[in-house]
């Protein structure tokens, strides 16, 4: 099982660099920067930095726009 994971336009929103969101969260800069940068994170686990940075943005983690579920290489449905 993998994850698909979007968090690029729940960080753009904030308008807070990579540096801020690391000092008021606690996740590493280069994490941060990851989701930042890229517009879709996929990764085989769920990190719990992931779940930290979407209720920092306001984000619902368990929404399939933000983190969708892939098995054998096929979205889950």
């Amino acid at each position: 099982m993998r994850f698909s994971i979007r968090l690029q336009q729940a960080h753009a929103r904030t308008g807070l660099t990579c540096l801020q969101v690391e000092e008021k969260t606690g996740v590493s800069r280069n994490t941060v920067r990851r989701y930042a940068q890229n517009a879709v994170v996929v990764l085989d686990h769920l990190p719990s930095s992931t779940i930290v940075l979407a209720k920092f943005y306001g984000v619902d983690w368990r929404d399939d726009e933000i983190v969708d579920v892939i098995e054998n290489g096929n979205k889950h449905e």
